[in-house]
Formats: C-alpha cells, sequence, structure tokens
C-alpha cells in the first residue's frame, strides 16, 4: 500500500508579467522530493502573441536567491489558444514556474501535478 498523495496547483495566472514566479515546495520544511516525477502543463490563452516561462528547481530552500537549476523552457510559438506539456523527474523538492520574459496580448496559466 502506498502512502503517496497526488496533487495539483496552479502556479501562475499572469498578463503581461514580466519575472513573475512562484515556488512550489511539498511539505514545507520537509525536503520531500515528489515520487514519480511532475508534469508542467502550460496553457497560453487566445491573443497571446510572446511569453517565456521557465521551469527550474532548488535543493536549497524556496526562498533561494542563487541561480535555479533549469529544467525546461516554454517559448510561446504561435497558435494560442494551446496547452504545452512536459514530464520532469523528480530531482528537485524546490520547484519554481517563472516567467522571464513577459506574456504579450493574452494570459498565461501554469500548473503542476504529482504525487507525494
Amino acid at each position: 500500500m502506498s502512502d503517496n498523495r497526488s496533487f495539483s496547483r496552479v502556479m501562475i495566472n499572469a498578463t503581461a508579467t514580466d519575472e513573475a514566479s512562484v515556488v512550489f515546495s511539498p511539505d514545507s520544511g520537509m525536503d520531500k522530493v515528489p515520487a514519480g516525477g511532475i508534469t508542467h502543463i502550460v496553457e497560453w490563452s487566445t491573443g497571446v502573441t510572446a511569453g517565456v516561462v521557465e521551469i527550474e528547481g532548488c535543493h536549497s530552500s524556496a526562498s533561494y536567491a542563487g541561480t535555479w537549476a533549469p529544467i525546461t523552457t516554454f517559448t510561446y510559438a504561435s497558435g494560442a489558444p494551446k496547452a504545452e506539456y512536459v514530464f520532469s523527474p523528480a530531482l528537485f523538492p524546490h520547484i519554481r514556474h517563472r516567467i522571464s520574459t513577459a506574456i504579450a496580448n493574452g494570459t498565461v496559466t501554469t500548473r503542476i501535478a504529482g504525487a507525494l
């Protein structure tokens, strides 16, 4: 019997915000890494013409001020509205979704899903 708990969380829901970021740290204060990996979902709204979302990880803490390790980058190309997905192995106890280039003419919503 497994004692893993599923999770699904909205990380960012933003319009034209450059450098907005949100950190997910399971069981705050515990360095628990999500079991089995994490699915990252980025949804571009109708009208988006530009934007970049960085997915990053860190072992130190949710408030770490240094350079986080890159997991993947979502760069808006064309065809909004659309959703993009990537699965990443569970390597970090702290996951950050960060807008590195402003979202132009629309919104972006990012989510994570997995199990602890």
